[in-house]
This record gives C-alpha cells, structure tokens and sequence, in this order.
C-alpha cells in the first residue's frame, strides 16, 4: 500500500508538471474539480511556476473565494468582481478582461454561460487554451500539439489499473484531451494527422466516443483520398 500512495503521487505530480509546462509564463490556468485544481496546488505550494495565476473555476462562484482572489491578484480581478452572478458569468469575465494581456488556460473547454459562445477553447496538450472565437492564433496553438507531447512525462498511463479514483480520472481526462486535439486537428482539415490522437486516446481509455471518432475519421478518409 506504501508503494501505490508513492507511485499515484509520483504520478499526479508528474501530471501537474506537463499541465505547468504547457502553459506560457504569466497565464492564468483556470482549472475545475479536485482531479485538476488538487494537482496544481500541490506543485505551486511547493514553490513551481507561481507566475501562473490559478484559479479554481467552482470556488469563483463563492464570494469568500473570490474576495481572496481579488486581494492575491489584483491585476486580474477588482472588487466589480463580486457583482457578477454567481455562475459561469464570472468565468467569462476573467477570461474577457485579461485575454488581452495574458495567455488563458482552462482544463474544461465549456462552460455553462451563453456568452462562451465568444470564446474558442483550442486543445493544446493537456489544457485548453482560449481565443476569441475565429482567431486565427488557434492554428498556431494547435501547432504545439505537433511536438508538446513528446516532452510530457507519460509513465503507466492506462485507465483500470489505478485503485485512487483521482488518479483514474487524470488518465482518462489524458485520453479526453487527446480525443479532443484529433477532433480539432479534422475540424482543421488535417484528417489523416487526426488519426494518431484518436489512437493514442483509445490506447489509454476505450471511449466510445473515440472509437466513433476513429471510425467516422477512416470513412472519411476512405472516400476522400489524398
């Protein structure tokens, strides 16, 4: 038992590390649930990458959080802040006000407020990075995933073979995120690039919504030939 508790620690830290590594210096990283937000507390409170600002996207919604927020990063949130409903409104709100001056990650690619309509939220390795929506900076963000995932740390990662069920989740969340660049990387018009997302995320995690993926991505090629 000593050695699972080493071995899934060893390995939630080795998944903080390739989200910390992905995103640029001075971002925010917007993360959501204990699976993602736990990971990346543990590494920054043991002093990692701390010019990112993370923010938890379920606590926002509470004012004790977000008053907390406001007095650690006053150049990302003011007192206003607090005027937003408490629901997805104050996710879009962090996200418009600082687009412009801050790269923005989220480890979620929607949220629940009509106004995400404005956003685009692009895979890049393990988080999703946001644009507004129709920049053409999403093909240089997609770019990344060309060579990003080589530098990852990827030991033992395969859904079922893990008891702690926060481990469990950051591997398939690893297969839900590489589904999802395959997906975009098709939506680009790069077909059979997409293929080896779709296989690799199927390696780790039998989704069905991979598999349907992988099937309607080979038809397609299939009656489409290059």
């Amino acid at each position: 038992k000593i050695i699972d508790r080493f071995l899934d620690e060893a390995f939630i830290s080795d998944f903080a590390d390739n989200v910390l590594a992905t995103v640029e210096p001075n971002s925010i990283l917007i993360t959501s649930g204990d699976t993602t937000t736990g990971a990346i507390w543990y590494l920054q409170s043991i002093g990692q990458r701390n010019d990112v600002v993370h923010l938890d996207a379920n606590l926002l919604l509470f004012d004790w959080y977000a008053k907390n927020e406001i007095a650690r990063h006053p150049e990302i949130l003011n007192a206003t802040f607090l005027t937003k409903r408490k629901n997805g409104t104050r996710i879009s709100e962090v996200i418009k006000e600082n687009m412009a001056n801050r790269k923005i990650y989220t480890t979620f690619a929607t949220w629940v407020e009509p106004s995400d309509s404005n956003f685009d939220f692009v895979p890049v390795g393990v988080v999703y990075e946001a644009f507004l929506k129709g920049s053409q900076d999403e093909k240089l963000a997609l770019e990344l995933n060309r060579t990003i995932w080589d530098k990852y740390k990827l030991k033992n990662i395969k859904a079922g073979i893990y008891q702690d069920f926060m481990v469990d989740s950051i591997v398939k969340y690893y297969a839900i995120m590489l589904n999802d660049i395959g997906v975009t990387f098709f939506k680009f018009g790069f077909a059979k690039e997409s293929l080896p997302y779709f296989n690799k995320s199927l390696d780790i995690f039998l989704s069905s919504k991979a598999k349907t993926n992988l099937e309607n991505v080979e038809k397609f090629l299939h009656l489409n030939p290059e």
